[in-house]
């Protein structure tokens, strides 16, 4: 007897996955290992800005932590609390 193409398509049957071997589990990725795909690092235009910005305020505080301190012996004296200082 001959088989058609029909009579294949009825006989196959699909892959029973049950007895697929369970040597390679799925991979469950942790919300960390998720994050971490998704990281977008800036550069350009961007980065130099932000670098620029850091680099002026670093300088911003350095400059007024010189003022202060040079101006702070004469504004204790003005005010007469010298004892005040380093409290």
């Amino acid at each position: 007897m001959l088989e058609t193409p029909s009579d294949k398509d009825n006989t196959e049957t699909a892959p029973d996955n049950t007895s697929a071997p369970k040597d390679n589990p799925p991979k469950i990725e942790s919300p960390v290992q998720a994050q971490e795909k998704d990281v977008q690092h800036i550069t350009g235009i961007r980065l130099l800005s932000v670098l620029f910005a850091l680099a002026l305020v670093a300088f911003l505080v350095m400059l007024d932590q010189t003022i202060v301190v040079t101006a702070l012996p004469k504004i204790s004296v003005q005010f007469h609390s010298l004892k005040d200082i380093g409290k």
